[in-house]
């Protein structure tokens, strides 16, 4: 991991330094400031086998790649620049597009194009040699400065994928990184357009990451008491039936899998010594509307009662009321 910041140097260095770290970690570009003073910026890096991934945080500025940057590169790249803070405005291609978080956008090295960060921003960038995404891709020049966002079910979990491949780059095994990097162009081109045999061969990859995507998003919305297969399959753009038999594969059901998750949070709620709140507003704050059923269903996962898992792990010591 490569990290370059400006935030030890001297205010008067700090936009220079900028302008050559963004040539650096990617591509020879022109950013243009909006402001005076200081500019803080920090820049993680990362090289997953041939796909680079770069961490960035930034101020509001205007970054240009005109003819005479592209003249001074050799390569040829697709940059997929996931919106994670901020908002940007991709005009590339004849052609002008807004992204905000969780939202992506594609540009091509080879030609023109300028990135308006808006704000304040944070965008994790993966640089794609052409060579690996542009024969996937059914109409390439169809996938530049376009905004893929969760509206599409495959965009959502090529941004769940992503964001996990960024939070993980740093431990990320040489062993495993070119299947990642692989994994990462064919998805991209599912999101986008694919070829048929490109759509036949990423089958498994996509299968395998829509599953681990509709288990995190039951987790995260564990506490909506409205959650239902029919929402999150809506989330995704499938069928209720293929939720179901997706989750089957994990010898699982939608159901089971939302009472765990939600067994599992109140467990950790209760096991957490700085947890004041009673059993029963533990209960109520992850989608429990009913008491009985909570604690019968929670001594079936833990084998014990909600007061006696609490009371085990506070040492016996405490007790607290329903």
């Amino acid at each position: 991991m490569t990290v370059w910041t400006t935030e030890n140097m001297p205010e008067k260095d700090q936009f220079s330094y900028w302008r050559e770290v963004l040539c650096e970690a990617f591509i020879n570009l022109l950013p243009e400031r909006r402001t005076n003073g200081g500019f803080s910026s920090r820049v993680e890096a990362r090289l997953i086998s041939d796909t680079n991934v770069v961490n960035v945080t930034s101020q509001s500025q205007i970054v240009h790649r005109r003819s005479r940057e592209i003249k001074r590169d050799d390569g040829s790249y697709f940059f997929l620049n996931l919106q994670l803070a901020g908002c940007s405005r991709v005009a590339h291609a004849g052609r002008e597009t807004l992204v905000y978080p969780d939202q992506f956008a594609i540009v091509d090295s080879t030609r023109p194009y300028s990135l308006d960060f808006i704000d304040n921003w944070n965008v994790v960038s993966f640089r794609i040699p052409q060579h690996l995404l542009r024969p996937l891709f059914n109409r390439p020049d169809a996938a530049i400065a376009v905004t893929v966002g969760r509206d599409s079910g495959v965009g959502g979990v090529l941004i769940d994928f992503l964001k996990s491949v960024a939070g993980k780059a740093r431990d990320i095994d040489p062993s495993s990184a070119e299947v990642i990097s692989r994994s990462i162009a064919q998805m991209t081109a599912v999101a986008m357009g694919a070829t048929q045999p490109a759509l036949e061969s990423s089958r498994d990859i996509l299968r395998s990451e829509l599953k681990r995507s509709i288990a995190r998003h039951i987790e995260e919305n564990a506490a909506d008491t409205d959650m239902n297969i029919d929402k999150v399959a809506l989330r995704f753009g499938v069928s209720r039936r293929q939720i179901q038999r997706l989750l089957h594969e994990q010898n699982t059901c939608f159901e089971r899998m939302l009472l765990e998750k939600r067994l599992d949070h109140c467990a950790d709620t209760l096991a957490n010594h700085q947890s004041r709140l009673s059993i029963s507003e533990i209960a109520f704050a992850w989608g429990f509307n009913d008491l009985s059923h909570f604690s019968r269903t929670f001594r079936k996962r833990f084998g014990a009662s909600p007061r006696e898992f609490r009371e085990s792990h506070h040492g016996g010591r405490l007790r607290f009321v329903l």
